[in-house]
């Protein structure tokens, strides 16, 4: 694991019920404000608000579940009293029963889904309703120089730019001639575009593109000799 899968290891680990998978962490790193996540010198993302000597956690919270099965013993005595003889609400049982079970399974696969994108395929469509622009978050002040940068690093923002961009392209359709977003709003189009610029920032790094034609040309090669 690299240093960005160990931050969200850490996080998914302190903060299950805020950061359910990997997405929900990079979103919050990359897209949102006052998170207190700034590039450092050594060309990293870190926090202000977080403390660089923190250990990892050793297993995952359980902290909120706890307090939910505990107010679910004390309604369920109380509703006893009030109504002798009515058969108890087992959905809420149910229903934290499972959460329970889901983040245990997490917790002992944590090193999978910290490194994975295992979140559900609308994870990022859903990241899209808080997003009114995000021209002063980390992702769009991205240093010019991404040569020096961590990359690491910047492979997760090219992680969060692509998954916002095919999110955004999954919702509106993509007008061939232009490459605009065909209905969608004007914010949402400009954050549409912005994407584009920080991939095409990002390339010298990461590559994306020259492995798609790479890829590309392979796949030719092979089609071409059946």
């Amino acid at each position: 694991m690299n240093n960005v899968d160990l931050h969200v290891k850490h996080k998914m680990l302190q903060s299950p019920s805020i950061f359910p998978n990997r997405v929900s962490v990079l979103a919050h790193i990359f897209l949102f404000f006052g998170t207190g996540y700034e590039w450092t010198r050594a060309g990293t993302l870190a926090s202000i608000y977080d403390d660089p000597n923190a250990p990892m956690p050793s297993s995952i919270d359980m902290s909120d579940l706890d307090e939910q099965a505990q107010m679910l013993t004390q309604d369920a005595a109380r509703n006893a009293e009030r109504y002798p003889g009515e058969s108890v609400d087992t959905s809420r049982q149910v229903d934290l029963g499972l959460a329970r079970l889901t983040r245990a399974y997490v917790g002992e696969h944590i090193d999978v889904y910290a490194s994975k994108n295992l979140a559900p395929k609308d994870s990022w469509l859903n990241h899209l309703s808080h997003i009114e622009s995000f021209q002063h978050t980390p992702l769009a002040t991205i240093p010019k120089k991404v040569a020096k940068l961590d990359k690491d690093w910047v492979t997760a923002a090219d992680e969060v730019a692509f998954g916002l961009r095919e999110a955004l392209r999954q919702r509106y359709d993509v007008v061939k001639t232009t490459g605009a977003l065909k209905g969608a709003p004007k914010h949402l189009t400009a954050v549409y575009e912005r994407l584009s610029e920080v991939l095409e920032q990002l390339e010298p790094v990461t590559q994306r593109k020259a492995n798609a034609k790479r890829a590309q040309a392979i796949l030719s090669r092979l089609m071409g000799s059946l």
